[in-house]
């Protein structure tokens, strides 16, 4: 019987197609356990997979995984549209002309790679223009996250007219608690390790970044005091993956009867059912709100053109392409009046239909006849049929200290490092109490869900 272990890397993002691959697998009669980056390497010696997946292939310890068990990349994002932003989340940034991982080392190939589960075509075609990835390594699979749009079923689980913000501020809240500036410009000095910005214009640097997430939630909050003063809609946020929940609480104390925070614990899924519109800036979240038959207003265009491409790469951002399905105002009163044609039901679900549907063809490889989760379980078990036996599990090493602590307990291996298990999450459980971030960290790595527990049982049958 084989053995799975899927790296969940951020928990809001990543946990709901992990727990499909989960279901499809153990389907499959597979044995399947979920890890993190906090123990990863203890898990790989605990549970002994034959195959460990994986959202992103610039993760800086596959080599050395790959010598015990076969690597599978079966990626979290993909909807970043240039080769130099596709590569940065496959192959990680480049300096001076070289890959470098999450640590700034240089990566000098993707052999111990065996296969990586693409979104779509023109993925596909710009790994395989970097020569460093074979043809027989990449595949086209889709977008595991749409699966649970395959049941069709559209619920409204609300009664006044709501709309929905999403939008991503990354530089300004955080999981991991207050954001330390200096420290992460301190890094960008450390020459072998920083890589170009594929986000922002060339020569622009973090800084622009910083800009964008600032420049867009100042129009957001314009936009969000407008409703609030002139109409009486609501409005329901969902806090980004990387975010921190407490960072918005303020505006529900503000507007109490008005203004909603969906639990972290919620899918995106549940959010959409409950929303009639959507605002965001240019997020790829949009469409999906667009798969349940919610409209989408970006903003970006309310900051002034010359001024905003100035500090951002606008092909790389999408507004070239998603941003097309959105419809992008240049003011609040023409936000307002989109707002209400939409409450009069009068607003198309998109401004261009034909380009919609052929760039969900293109780019999320949507729809398909088999699911992505089926697609990629099949092919990753039959992969593994001609598996030779690989390096032995002890072969992952801890630190000396560690394996000096582990040698000295007498007790089988396996047991020793279920011991390590317990006392590394207990560390980690101190650490995030002492931090003050407790909370958006649990729900940033955490392994189980309740919510996504029920989600994936309503739509296992559809996989």
């Amino acid at each position: 019987m084989k053995r799975v272990l899927i790296l969940v890397d951020n928990s809001r993002r990543d946990l709901l197609p992990s727990e499909l691959l989960k279901v499809k697998f153990e389907q499959n009669g597979t044995i399947v356990d979920f890890c993190n980056k906090r123990n990863y390497k203890i898990k790989i010696r605990e549970f002994c997979p034959d195959a460990f997946l994986v959202s992103r292939g610039d993760l800086p310890f596959l080599a050395q995984i790959s010598r015990v068990c076969k690597v599978y990349v079966v990626p979290a994002e993909g909807a970043r549209l240039t080769p130099e932003t596709m590569k940065s989340v496959f192959l990680g940034r480049i300096h001076n002309g070289k890959q470098l991982d999450q640590t700034g080392e240089v990566i000098e190939g993707f052999d111990h790679i065996s296969k990586v589960y693409l979104w779509g075509d023109r993925t596909r075609r710009f790994l395989l223009s970097t020569e460093m990835f074979k043809e027989e390594q990449l595949k086209v699979a889709g977008n595991g996250r749409l699966d649970v749009y395959r049941k069709n079923e559209q619920k409204k689980m609300h009664n006044d007219f709501t709309i929905g913000i999403a939008f991503s501020i990354k530089s300004l809240s955080s999981f991991e608690g207050n954001v330390n500036y200096l420290k992460i410009i301190h890094g960008f000095f450390d020459e072998a390790k920083s890589g170009r910005f594929p986000m922002v214009p060339e020569g622009r640097h973090y800084e622009d970044y910083v800009w964008r997430d600032f420049a867009i939630a100042r129009q957001m909050l314009a936009v969000i005091l407008t409703i609030m003063s002139t109409t009486n809609y609501k409005i329901r946020f969902r806090v980004g993956p990387f975010e921190n929940i407490n960072d918005y609480k303020f505006l529900h104390e503000l507007y109490p009867d008005r203004i909603f925070i969906q639990d972290q614990s919620e899918q995106l899924i549940d959010f959409l059912e409950q929303i009639d519109l959507m605002l965001t800036c240019w997020s790829s979240t949009g469409l999906e709100s667009v798969l349940m038959n919610v409209p989408v207003i970006a903003i970006p265009y309310l900051i002034e053109k010359e001024h905003l491409f100035a500090h951002i790469a606008p092909e790389a951002n999408g507004f070239d392409t998603f941003l097309r399905i959105y419809y992008t105002p240049e003011s609040i009163e023409e936000v307002m009046k989109l707002i209400e044609q939409q409450k009069s039901k009068q607003l198309p679900l998109v401004p261009d239909i034909e380009f919609y549907n052929e760039f969900l063809r293109d780019i999320y490889n949507w729809p398909t006849q088999v699911s992505t989760t089926t697609f990629i379980v099949d092919d990753v078990l039959k992969d593994l049929e001609n598996t030779q036996t690989m390096a032995d599990i002890k072969t992952m090493k801890f630190s000396p200290k560690i394996e000096k602590i582990l040698s000295l307990i007498p007790l089988p291996d396996r047991y020793s490092v279920k011991f390590l298990r317990v006392l590394n999450d207990i560390k980690f459980f101190i650490a995030d109490i002492k931090s003050g971030k407790y909370i958006s960290s649990k729900m940033h790595h955490e392994l189980s869900n309740s919510e996504v527990s029920k989600l994936v049982e309503s739509v296992k049958n559809y996989l």
